[in-house]
């Protein structure tokens, strides 16, 4: 069942960038100046370019989600195992699947505001994403970037049955979660101390 969600490594990037460009763009503009104005206390501007975000991102996969394992089981043919939402870990798999995109554009959201360049935070979230986990070369390096690196995590988590050397899929979720915190209080320091 896996395989449904191939399309998660675009979504990724997608909902990423969409994160680092609902910041960035008023950077580029200038608009930014007038945002502050507005709203003077700039972490609640960013909090709420977050509930925005999150909101719009996680409905997004979740849909796109179940979509996706729908179209994948229509697609298999007897004697191909079928998954149903009732067996274990299938549900949590499509759930986590879908949520898996609304954080990494929150990580994108928290990395435009701290780098406040669109090309610069674009890179920053590829290089998080995709060049980080090929840094590590031996397998026991392999095992720790399956339980800490992003990418290799979606993968641990939307799996159905646990992989071998990973951690549980709930405490992955969780360890994402707060990297998309940790991304957005360093934006959010960003933004208080850096002028606009």
């Amino acid at each position: 069942m896996h395989d449904c969600f191939i399309g998660l490594v675009l979504g990724q990037l997608l909902t990423g960038t969409l994160g680092v460009l609902a910041i960035t763009t008023e950077f580029s503009a200038g608009m930014i100046r007038a945002t502050f104005a507005a709203a003077p206390r700039r972490p609640l501007v960013l909090a709420a370019k977050a509930a925005v975000l999150g909101a719009v991102t996680l409905t997004a996969g979740e849909v796109a989600a179940f979509a996706a394992y729908l179209a994948g089981q229509s697609a298999l043919r007897a004697p191909a195992p079928h998954a149903t939402l009732g067996q274990p870990g299938v549900l949590r798999a499509v759930l986590m699947a879908g949520a898996y995109p609304a954080l990494i554009a929150l990580i994108g959201l928290g990395f435009g505001a701290l780098i406040r360049h669109t090309a610069g935070a674009i890179c920053a979230l590829v290089g998080m994403l995709f060049v980080l986990p090929l840094l590590f070369f031996s397998p026991g390096l392999q095992d720790a970037a399956q339980n800490f690196a992003p990418h290799p995590m979606a993968n641990a988590m939307t799996a159905v049955k646990p992989l071998a050397h990973a951690l549980p899929a709930g405490l992955m979720f969780g360890l994402l979660c707060v990297y998309a915190l940790a991304a957005l209080a360093a934006g959010s320091w960003a933004l208080t101390h850096r002028d606009a």
